[in-house]
């Protein structure tokens, strides 16, 4: 056996070369904890990465009109999940506001 291979201590100052099952247990342990941390991890990143947006009804024909009502508006559905506004040029020619979380 390579000296580089982890060994699992058995007994006090004895050393076992693969039969201890505790140890493969162990392992196998602190494998699928890592694996299930590492999940949980990219699911929050996934749903940060998924944030909404949603386009106000209405349109405005100055930048300066729709930035003097964009903190101001409100909408009928989950307003309240919305805590972000910006406005944004459309290809309609008018500007236009989008909230986002």
């Amino acid at each position: 056996m390579s000296p580089f291979v982890f060994r699992w201590r058995t007994r006090p100052g004895r050393y076992s070369r693969g039969t201890d099952t505790e140890g493969k247990i162990r392992m196998k342990t602190l494998v699928a904890a890592g694996i299930l941390a590492l999940t949980g991890v990219l699911t929050v990143a996934v749903g940060v990465a998924n944030a909404d947006e949603v386009e106000v009804e209405g349109n405005y024909s100055s930048e300066g009109g729709c930035l003097a009502d964009g903190p101001h508006v409100e909408i009928t559905h989950n307003d309240n999940i919305y805590t972000h506004w910006d406005c944004r040029f459309g290809p309609d020619g008018f500007w236009h506001v989008w909230l986002s979380n």
